[in-house]
C-alpha cells in the first residue's frame, strides 16, 4: 500500500509561513453576567445571577484544498509541482489569508492566497451559554458552615471548544471538526458539557477546636447523547478530481447528525444518567501540637459508578452498524479514601 502518516506530514518539518492563516485572530468570547448577593441575617446569605456567553472566534486546523486548487484554477496558478496543502489554523467561517509555496522545489517563493468565507465553505462557530444560578449560605457561625447552589444551564452550538470530546479527541486547536466542511454537516446541537441541571451542596461542622466534619455532595444530570457516522455520499464527494481521498483514508464515522442512513440531530438522542457523588471528610487538630492536622477524606462514598460517556461512532466508516456502538467509555471513580497529614508552621 501507499504511505501513511498520522499528521498528514510524512516526517516533513512545518513551513512556518504556511502553518497559520495571516490573518488569525485569537480566540474570544464575549460574556455578560447580572446578580446579586443579599445578607439577609448574620446566619443567612441568598443571590443569584443570570449569565450569558457567545464565541466570537476559535481556531482550529483546516485542511480541505479544494478552495485552494479551485483558487489556481481561477488565477491560472500552475500546480503541476506542488506538494500539497497540509493543513493550516485557521479562523473557522471567516475570510482565510495563506501564504503558499506552489513552485514545489523548496525556494520558498510563497504565492498569497485570499478565500472568502463562502469559498472555504465552514459554517460560523457559534457556541451559546446560558444559565441562572441560585444559592443559599451559612456563613461560619456556631461552629458551622454550609451552601447550597442550584444551577439551570444551556450549552448549544457547533463547536464545544478546542477538543473533541465526542470522539475523545485531545489535539488542541487540531481536532478534526473544521477539517472539512462536510464534518460540519449536522454538528449544530446540544454540545457535551451541557448540563441541564446540577446541585451542589458543602459545609463543615467543628465539634469542638479538635474534630471536625465536612461533606460535599454533587448532583447533575448526564451529558446528550449523539450519533456519529459515516456519510458515504460526502465521502465520495471528498474525493478529488485526480482520484486521491482526502484525509488519508477518509474520515469515515466522523460525520455528525449521521445515524443508520438517516440525519440525526446532535445532542438528540437523550442524556446520559445522573451524576450523583458524595464526598466525606473527618478532621483531626490536636491541641498539643500545634499546626498538625491529621484527615481522612472518602470520595464517593456510596460508591456509585455511573456511566459517564459512550461510545457515539455508529458505524465502522461503512455505514453499518459496529458492536461498540454505545458501549460505555467511562465511569465516575470508584470509592476511595485518602489519609491526610499536615503540618503548618509560622515563621
Amino acid at each position: 500500500g501507499g504511505p501513511a502518516s498520522g499528521n498528514n506530514e510524512f516526517g516533513q518539518e512545518k513551513d512556518y509561513k504556511s502553518v497559520s492563516a495571516t490573518n488569525l485572530k485569537p480566540t474570544y468570547q464575549d460574556e455578560i453576567t447580572l446578580g446579586f448577593e443579599q445578607a439577609f441575617s448574620p446566619s443567612l446569605n441568598f443571590g443569584g445571577k443570570v449569565t450569558y456567553r457567545t464565541l466570537r472566534s476559535t481556531i482550529d486546523d483546516w485542511c480541505d484544498d479544494r478552495p485552494i486548487r479551485a483558487w489556481a484554477g481561477r488565477n491560472k496558478v500552475d500546480l503541476s509541482n506542488w506538494g500539497g496543502f497540509n493543513c493550516s489554523n485557521i479562523n473557522p467561517g471567516e475570510d482565510v489569508d495563506l501564504l503558499l509555496d506552489f513552485t514545489g522545489k523548496g525556494q520558498k517563493q510563497y504565492t498569497p492566497v485570499h478565500l472568502t468565507a463562502a469559498e472555504v465553505g465552514l459554517p460560523k462557530v457559534e457556541r451559546k451559554y446560558t444559565a441562572v444560578d441560585l444559592f443559599v449560605e451559612h456563613p461560619y457561625r456556631n461552629g458551622w458552615y454550609g451552601k447550597l447552589a442550584y444551577t439551570w444551564s444551556r450549552s448549544t452550538g457547533n463547536t464545544e471548544g478546542q477538543t473533541l470530546s465526542d470522539v475523545a479527541q485531545t489535539d488542541v486547536a487540531a481536532t478534526q471538526t473544521w477539517d472539512y466542511k462536510e464534518l460540519m454537516v449536522g454538528s449544530n446541537g446540544l454540545l457535551p458539557n451541557n448540563r441541564t441541571h446540577q446541585i451542589k451542596a458543602f459545609g463543615f461542622y467543628e465539634f469542638n477546636s479538635e474534630w471536625s466534619v465536612g461533606a460535599n455532595l454533587l448532583l447533575q444530570s448526564g451529558r446528550p447523547k449523539s450519533c456519529i457516522g459515516t456519510d458515504l455520499d460526502a465521502e465520495q464527494g471528498l474525493k478529488s478530481p485526480w482520484g486521491a481521498d482526502y484525509g488519508g483514508s477518509g474520515y469515515g464515522n466522523s460525520y455528525f447528525g449521521w445515524c443508520d442512513g438517516k440525519a440525526v440531530p446532535r445532542g438528540s438522542l437523550g442524556r446520559m444518567p445522573w451524576e450523583k457523588r458524595l464526598d466525606l471528610s473527618l478532621t483531626y487538630k490536636p491541641q498539643f501540637a500545634k499546626g498538625l492536622v491529621v484527615g481522612l477524606d472518602v470520595y464517593n462514598v456510596t460508591n456509585n459508578q455511573v456511566q459517564l460517556t459512550r461510545e457515539e461512532e455508529f458505524d465502522g466508516g461503512d455505514g453499518a452498524l459496529q458492536a461498540s456502538y454505545n458501549r460505555v467509555r467511562a465511569y465516575a471513580a470508584p470509592r476511595s479514601a485518602k489519609l491526610r497529614i499536615e503540618y503548618h508552621h509560622k515563621f
